[in-house]
């Protein structure tokens, strides 16, 4: 399970780190105008609040047990996976509640997948 955990959280700060990099050489290109770089300013906040909101999602999960979750947010979902092999229907609602208090995202639109080896 340790090397799943750790492969999803690779990938996904792999991308993040990717887009961040991107915005900043729009910010840094002296060939764009304002607006743009101003757009490329305003996506790096919101992915910056974004990863902190996922840093906060998994944190306090970890205080309900579930200590190895990787959790992305979408525009307006969620994907949580974590370390189980089987959630009981209060465990759901105990992920459900975590993500839902938050962030913006809907229970019908949080994907939970439990992985276990």
């Amino acid at each position: 399970m340790r090397i799943l955990v750790v492969f999803f959280t690779l990938a996904f700060f792999t991308s993040c780190a990717q887009n961040k990099e991107t915005l900043q050489s729009i910010i840094d290109n002296t060939e764009l105008s304002e607006e743009e770089k101003s757009d490329a300013v305003a996506q790096m906040v919101e992915l910056t609040k974004q990863s902190e909101t996922e840093m906060e999602i998994e944190t306090l999960m970890a205080t309900k047990g579930f200590s190895e979750a990787v959790v992305s947010l979408g525009e307006d979902s969620a994907d949580v996976v974590v370390n189980a092999e089987e959630l009981t229907d209060a465990n759901r609602a105990q992920i459900e509640d975590i993500v839902t208090r938050k962030s913006d995202v809907k229970p019908e639109k949080i994907v939970i997948t439990p992985i276990h080896e």
